[in-house]
């Protein structure tokens, strides 16, 4: 090994992680399913078999089935692990971009628990983003156990991440497309080697073993004979991406109004998830056809749903029953994950998507039946189109959507629904449905932004000027014109951070006054262990030139200050930190 070059021997551990993260990632996405499978059994065998209440042909105790789910998951929630809470993948962009692809170690089993409970109890969520947290969760340990350097780190839980989502659809090309479009666009070849072979091994390895087993899991149906069938067609998909792309922007704002409503409920996390499931139950209970132990099935409200969309794509449901899914399904999933249930929204985002796209195949073959000959194909279509829109992930569903259904007579009509729904989104709406939670609570998550790379204690000025709180007007400007500063943190006299100064703040105010009279007290701060990129956004969002970096656990306690001028020089050290593997 002495022989090889240090970069070689770096590339080889990090694949040889990789595949080690890709087995596991597959693991987890049986362990998931099958957990999925004993808690359907659970809630909708022995559990609503014990409570069974008829009326009017319809079992109302299914009402309560999500109520207690969502009850369980609240307390997990608040007693085990936070993160479980929500779909998933917000919480590993922040792991990635904000602290180097650390995860807590609970995270990976506790969330199969919870999302298994929410989507087992008859929750409107997904299995995408549980097992993307859990596999990121999985790829985060072996870079922790592994002691490897924080960039390395961050590859392989985006390949725990690529791993687990290919197992579960079945489409490990997409999946590590999803996982470099949407989280780690760094397309470095050891990079994106180690995504893809991990989504590869990952998929594979379920793949053997869910045969193992003689499982079947409800997926999506393959299709046959869905192609083109006319060159004017390529208008109705046009026409469609328009129409998705608005959509994704109503199905991303009302997912989180929904979340920001249960968020200013003041009660426990337990009763928010209840109540979530207790509207989830009441829609629900409406739309079952059959009540096996197994699970419920219907029209795919309760629960993942791709029965649902296998309905659509087999052109079976009405106009107005298309119509009628498309918001119930907006609904209840808003429900379910907003109140804070643990589950995935990408495959809501397919459901939706098909039956819009559905939907809209009626109506074009009704305006020109010659042209839109086969209405199920805008249904298929239509599951990407809305995902473009509203993850921004053109690229992901051109190639995911084939893969899962094994059709790819479509990829034109996929790309330019896809396409086109991704360009009407981001001209309305700049964020997608993965990063709006995060802006939300203030932080910014690029994938490509060089600043998210960069701490503020690689930076930061560490010699600090500062004036005391009992300094007079006078006294302050003397000490600005001496010195050519415009603005100081201000201090107590405990040495404390007490608020900041600038020289507007002396417009017009007696030479007598005292600082502690004119000065800002509400201080926006930042940490040395926070990313560049939160001081950019602090900075700019409230139009001020610098920020106090404070102690990481003495808020009131300064340790530098950080600039514009500081960040503007970070832009050019990002570049030096795109550096060979031997320096990592």
């Amino acid at each position: 090994m002495q022989g090889i070059p240090l970069e070689t021997r770096a590339a080889v551990r990090q694949i040889f992680l990789a595949i080690i993260v890709g087995l596991l990632g597959g693991a987890g996405s049986i362990l998931f399913r099958e957990t999925i499978l004993v808690s359907q059994g659970f809630f909708f065998g022995s559990l609503l078999n014990s409570i069974s209440h008829q009326y009017a042909g319809l079992n109302l105790s299914v009402i309560l089935i999500p109520m207690i789910g969502g009850l369980l998951v609240g307390l997990l929630s608040m007693k085990v692990a936070s993160e479980v809470k929500g779909h998933g993948v917000p919480e590993i962009m922040e792991a990635v971009h904000m602290h180097g692809g650390w995860i807590r170690k609970r995270v990976a089993f506790t969330k199969i628990i919870a999302s298994a409970i929410t989507v087992g109890s008859g929750g409107s969520a997904g299995r995408e983003g549980p097992i993307a947290q859990t596999g990121a969760s999985l790829g985060s340990l072996i870079g922790q156990i592994a002691n490897l350097h924080e960039r390395q780190r961050r590859v392989l839980t985006v390949s725990g991440l690529a791993a687990g989502i290919g197992a579960t659809f079945n489409a490990p090309l997409g999946a590590a497309i999803f996982a470099m479009e949407v989280l780690f666009a760094e397309f470095e070849a050891v990079s994106a080697t180690s995504i893809i072979l991990a989504s590869v091994v990952g998929t594979t390895f379920a793949n053997a073993v869910t045969e193992s087993l003689g499982r079947e899991y409800i997926e999506i149906g393959l299709m046959e004979n869905l192609a083109l069938n006319h060159p004017m067609e390529l208008s109705f998909y046009l026409i469609m991406g328009l129409v998705l792309g608005l959509l994704s922007i109503v199905w991303v704002r009302v997912f989180y109004r929904i979340e920001e409503l249960f968020d200013s409920l003041n009660m426990p996390m337990y009763l928010k998830t209840a109540l979530g499931g207790l509207l989830v139950g009441s829609i629900g209970v409406f739309t079952l056809t059959e009540m096996p132990d197994g699970g419920p099935l219907g029209y795919g409200i309760m629960g993942v749903g791709y029965e649902g969309v296998n309905m659509a794509l087999a052109g079976s449901l009405s106009l107005k029953l298309l119509l009628c899914l498309v918001i119930l399904k907006i609904l209840s999933t808003s429900l379910t994950v907003g109140s804070g249930g643990s589950g995935g929204v990408f495959s809501s985002s397919l459901y939706i998507g098909a039956m819009a796209g559905g939907a809209l195949g009626i109506l074009f073959n009704t305006v020109a039946p010659g042209i839109a000959q086969v209405p199920e194909t805008y249904a298929l279509v239509g599951m990407g189109a809305l995902f473009a829109g509203a993850a921004h992930a053109p690229l992901t569903a051109i190639v995911m959507i084939p893969e899962m259904s094994g059709d790819y007579l479509l990829i034109p009509a996929m790309m330019m629904a896809c396409i086109t729904s991704y360009v009407v989104k981001s001209l309305f709406m700049k964020d997608t449905i993965y990063t709006l939670k995060l802006r939300s609570r203030g932080l910014s998550i690029d994938a490509d932004h060089v600043l998210s790379k960069i701490r503020v204690s690689d930076i930061y000025t560490r010699d600090v000027d500062v004036v005391p709180h009992d300094y007079t007007v006078a006294e302050l400007t003397n000490k600005m014109w001496a010195e050519g500063h415009i603005g100081y943190p201000v201090i107590d006299g405990k040495g404390e951070l007490y608020g900041i100064v600038t020289f507007e703040d002396l417009h017009d105010v007696s030479k007598e006054y005292k600082v502690a009279d004119i000065c800002t007290r509400e201080v926006l701060t930042v940490k040395a262990s926070d990313f560049v990129d939160k001081a950019n956004n602090r900075i700019f969002r409230h139009d001020i030139g610098r920020l106090v970096v404070v102690d990481e656990d003495n808020p009131k306690k300064i340790v530098g200050i950080i600039s514009k001028t500081d960040i503007l020089r970070a832009y050019q050290q990002s570049l030096r930190l795109k550096r060979s593997w031997q320096d990592d």
